[in-house]
């Protein structure tokens, strides 16, 4: 793996840590982030609500606010209609909160991903006229339903779209379209999750109050940048989620064993959105909304408790088709003629397909697209890395697609199963043109140097200002030199390794995921008395009441082996 060590300024450390009165290796941090200004530091370690960008600055905002209200005075009936996944659920779930507080005629709608797939379908929206919907309000979904909005506007149903999602080649003739990333959109910040152009949409309404941690869960979920005005909601929403009111939050909260705990973006993302996340993939995803808008404790229990092992289930069934897929891929790809991995089997569960693509792009560095074909039209999700646009990809193979949507780095796909193979070919193409082979290289970026003498509860507080952590925010990755290995290192869980570090003065244990390949390196390291680099993050490890310092590893490597690090 390649070492990315940053250049610093060691002068402009200095007037940092003199003028946001910080340490220097925080300083060091904020310098290899972009952040040089102290006004601009200050804003980014602490943020407030009132640096929300105004709601109306979004295009199309001004005309939805009007309809919906129309419609709320008039009783009208409003269907809210979202995604399957973590980003529609919360989506869904604000919007009926918040509608329902001021008994607005609201109903919702969410397709079933194994019989309807993503996005709005037709048949929905003649279901939505018979239940005398006069609204139709789309969340996390719809800038590409160009024949629905037809559909709606035939029927006399005002259909009004927000979306985070790119656009396509033409847009829907809908009554409104709120998302930011229009050309001709003027909101400063286009990287909002579905969920958090639908708080703008309830922000312009006025009714945006008490659901910030639903929010921050559906933001954290969708793996968007946690900048700007993201890092703003998440914060704050980090911060109610311990405290929540909501009865779906608590159970789902007590089953998932967090407990009283100051909940991070970590936890969200591994533990609370996977089980939002499960039903949506395995059954029906308004199980999780009824969880998020429910009134009653003991129903809230009941579906958390649910959701909780449909989780479960969806792990043993991501397992059993991951270890298909590795088998797949170690016999029949070619990596020096296709840069893109591609595997498709018939009885592969579509629900899961896009979280055994993001494992196999950890594994092998590569985008990659899992396809779980049928007879007909087959369903497929895609993962990708830095330096190459999937989405992009798709539009540029669009010939060989049935219909497909999503982001740089995730998307999905319907496809003929006649057509994977020339799609395949297309596709691996245009990657050959666009990938370099420095982009298939693993790499690590290093945000600064850290003695192990520096590090103590102090240091990780002034680290944790910078949370929360997510893309484009990641946490920060320090680099210490030349240390050595205190016993052997053991293997826990079957995956994992621990291990402790010192460098002669001060010792700390170390945690290892997934890296049991590397024990007997480690063991070799130890037994020879050879001195070894790291690659860490310092945490805190709370276990029975205590805590302590822990390094949790992300590489190592023997001391001496420079020639894989690059300056960036």
């Amino acid at each position: 793996m390649l070492w990315l060590e940053p250049t610093i300024d060691e002068t402009l450390t200095q007037k940092i840590c003199e003028q946001i009165k910080c340490s220097p290796v925080i300083a060091k941090v904020l310098i290899n982030r972009g952040f040089t200004d102290p006004d601009q530091i200050n804003s980014f370690l602490h943020p407030s609500l009132n640096e929300l960008f105004d709601p109306f600055l979004l295009k199309g905002m001004q005309k939805a606010v009007d309809r919906i209200k129309k419609a709320i005075n008039q009783k009208e009936k409003i269907w809210i209609y979202g995604d399957f996944d973590a980003d529609g659920i919360t989506s869904v779930s604000i919007m009926l909160l918040a509608l329902r507080r001021i008994d607005a005629n609201v109903d919702f709608y969410v397709p079933k991903r194994m019989e309807e797939g993503y996005g709005v379908n037709e048949d929905a929206v003649y279901l939505a006229k018979e239940n005398n919907a006069a609204v139709l309000i789309s969340v996390d979904c719809g800038i590409t339903s160009v024949h629905e909005a037809k559909v709606a506007k035939d029927l006399g149903i005002d259909f009004i779209i927000t979306d985070h999602h790119e656009i396509g080649d033409e847009l829907p003739d809908a009554y409104s379209i709120i998302n930011p990333k229009q050309q001709d959109c003027p909101y400063p910040f286009k990287e909002l999750a579905g969920v958090g152009v639908a708080y703008k949409l309830l922000q312009a309404l006025g009714l945006a109050d008490d659901i910030l941690e639903i929010v921050a869960l559906g933001t954290i979920a969708d793996i968007v940048p946690l900048v700007s005005e993201n890092r703003i909601l998440v914060k704050f929403g980090l911060n109610e989620l311990a405290r929540s009111s909501n009865l779906g939050i608590r159970s789902l909260i007590k089953v998932s064993n967090l407990g009283d705990k100051k909940i991070t973006s970590t936890d969200v993302g591994y533990t609370l959105a996977p089980r939002i996340n499960a039903i949506g993939r395995l059954g029906d995803a308004k199980d999780s909304i009824k969880l998020l808008t429910c009134s009653n404790m003991n129903e809230a229990m009941t579906l958390a408790s649910f959701l909780d092992r449909e989780n479960k289930r969806r792990q043993s069934i991501e397992k059993g088709i991951l270890s298909q897929a590795i088998k797949k891929i170690e016999s029949d790809c070619d990596f020096e003629k296709n840069k893109i991995i591609i595997v498709f089997e018939k009885d592969w569960h579509v629900g899961v397909v896009g979280i055994v693509a993001s494992r196999i792009v950890e594994l092998y560095h590569r985008p990659t697209i899992v396809i779980a074909a049928g007879d007909g039209e087959c369903k497929g999700s895609c993962r990708s890395i830095k330096g190459f646009n999937v989405f992009e990809a798709l539009n540029h193979v669009s010939d060989f697609l049935l219909k497909f949507g999503g982001h740089q780095f995730a998307a999905g796909l319907a496809i003929e199963v006649e057509k994977i193979d020339e799609f395949s070919r297309a596709i691996n193409e245009y990657a050959n043109n666009i990938l370099k082979p420095e982009d298939l290289a693993r790499s690590i970026k290093l945000d600064a140097v850290l003695d192990l003498k520096e590090l103590n509860y102090d240091l990780i507080d002034e680290i944790n200002l910078l949370a929360p952590f997510g893309a484009k925010n990641s946490k920060p990755v320090f680099f210490t030199s030349k240390v050595k290995l205190k016993a052997m290192p053991r293997i826990a869980g079957d995956e994992h390794l621990q291990f402790m570090v010192t460098n002669g003065s001060v010792s700390f244990p170390c945690i290892a995921f997934k890296m049991a390949d590397k024990y007997e390196q480690l063991g070799n390291a130890f037994i020879n008395g050879k001195f070894v680099d790291i690659a860490f993050q310092p945490g805190i490890n709370e276990w029975n009441g205590s805590k302590s310092i822990q390094l949790q590893i992300k590489d190592v490597r023997f001391f001496g082996e420079s020639n894989l690090i690059a300056h960036g």
